[in-house]
Parts: C-alpha cells; sequence; structure tokens
C-alpha cells in the first residue's frame, strides 16, 4: 500500500496498490467495452433490413436504418464509455481507500504488537469497510495487555518472595506454578 498526501479532514489517504488498481479499472473497462460493442453490433445487424426516411438538404431520402444511426451508435458509446471509465476509477479509488486504510492501521497495529507494544489500538471512520473488525481487534490487543500484565505482576511477586529466603520455597513454587500457568494461557489460547 503506499502513501498519499493527506486530506483536508486530516485523515492519510491509503490506497491498494497502484499495479491492482489498474489492471482492476482496465479489465472493469475492457467488459464494458465488450458490452457496448456486442450492443451496437446486436443493433446494427437488428436495422440492416430496415429503411428509415432522413431529411436532408436536397430533401427527403430513403436510407437503410443501420448505416443512419451507426454514426450516433459510435457517439454515444464512446461518450457512455468515458463516463462509465470515469465513475470506475472514482468508485476504484474511493472503494479502495475504504478497505486500505483500516488495512494499514491493522499492518501498523501488528508492527507495534511483534516490538511488545500492546497500549496502541485501531481507530476506523464509520464509513469505512472494516468497521467491524476493528473492536475485536482491539479487544485481543487488550486481551493481550491483559495477560502481560498479569505475569509481570506475579513475576515482581516471585522477585520479592526471592528477597525474603525465610517464605522462599513453598510460596515462590505456588507462584511460579501460576506464572506457568498464565504462560500457557497466553500460547495456548
Amino acid at each position: 500500500m503506499s502513501e498519499q498526501n493527506a486530506d483536508p479532514s486530516g485523515r492519510h489517504p491509503y490506497y491498494i496498490q497502484r499495479k491492482f488498481q489498474t489492471a482492476f479499472i482496465v479489465r472493469f473497462c475492457v467488459i464494458a467495452l465488450g458490452a457496448m460493442v456486442l450492443a451496437s453490433i446486436i443493433l446494427y445487424l437488428l436495422t440492416r433490413d430496415t429503411l428509415t426516411t432522413t431529411l436532408t438538404s436536397s430533401g427527403l431520402a430513403v436510407r437503410e436504418t443501420s448505416s443512419v444511426i451507426l454514426p450516433d451508435l459510435i457517439i454515444t458509446n464512446l461518450i457512455a464509455l468515458a463516463c462509465f471509465i470515469a465513475a470506475t476509477v472514482f468508485l476504484t479509488l474511493y472503494m479502495s481507500r475504504r478497505i486500505a486504510g483500516p488495512l494499514h492501521q491493522i499492518e501498523k497495529m501488528i508492527d507495534l504488537v511483534s516490538q511488545g507494544n500492546l497500549k496502541g489500538r485501531v481507530s476506523f471512520h464509520k464509513d469505512d469497510q472494516l468497521k467491524g473488525i476493528e473492536s475485536k481487534f482491539n479487544h485481543m490487543i487488550a486481551g493481550l495487555n491483559n495477560r502481560a500484565r498479569q505475569i509481570q505482576i506475579e513475576v515482581e511477586e516471585i522477585k520479592a518472595l526471592i528477597e525474603s529466603p525465610e517464605e522462599w520455597t513453598e510460596e515462590v513454587k505456588v507462584k511460579i506454578e501460576k506464572l506457568d500457568e498464565m504462560i500457557h494461557q497466553v500460547f495456548d489460547t
């Protein structure tokens, strides 16, 4: 994902990889062009055996309908294709931002967690496509953070017990077993 300049709302726009976007837009437009060409050919073939009267500068003329509508059909299809391409580009960029922005945040948060930082949270805009994942992802990070804190508390209690040798043996053994159980919960669940 590539980062672009920030927009006025302060949010950085992130887009799906340009190569993917370009390939998607081209494929979509080729399909639309194919449909337009097919519809034009069908219309042209259906009107070949019909006659149309047209008014020209020299008078009234009777011509094949297909030859009369062909120039307008081509112009109409080109205009429709241009509009379709513009709409496809806009919608692709708009929707990719709604998907890629949250994915970028998740990617950044995963990097932080892999470095041991369990304090961060992801926050998506209300109209982002991955809004439903936000609370689940944040809940997962909070759960990891709580387990890590519990382990830290147990380690501190063990350190305190080690400093007073008279209470050392049985209590330290219980604390170490509890710590071992907590570590297994982190890695087994």
